[in-house]
């Protein structure tokens, strides 16, 4: 992860690493063509503005996640 102009921005693996590993690269790229989520491309790698993928996930796909029980 790398921290921007106070932001932190992540690779789609730490991303997923973060979000879970239903976080797809694919969905990271859906997100950012819906302009749900900032990316910065350095090289080939595209870096995710973390707190927009954690906002997005929570809006689109949060609320019809099942619930998880503390055992």
């Amino acid at each position: 992860m790398i921290t921007f102009k106070g932001a932190t921005f992540a690779t789609a693996c730490e991303a997923r690493e973060q979000l879970g590993d239903d976080v797809t690269p694919e969905l990271l790229r859906d997100w950012r063509r819906r302009g749900l989520v900032t990316a910065i491309r350095v090289g080939r790698t595209n870096w995710y503005r973390l707190d927009e993928a954690i906002e997005a996930e929570f809006l689109t796909r949060g609320r019809t996640r099942p619930r998880r029980h503390a055992a």
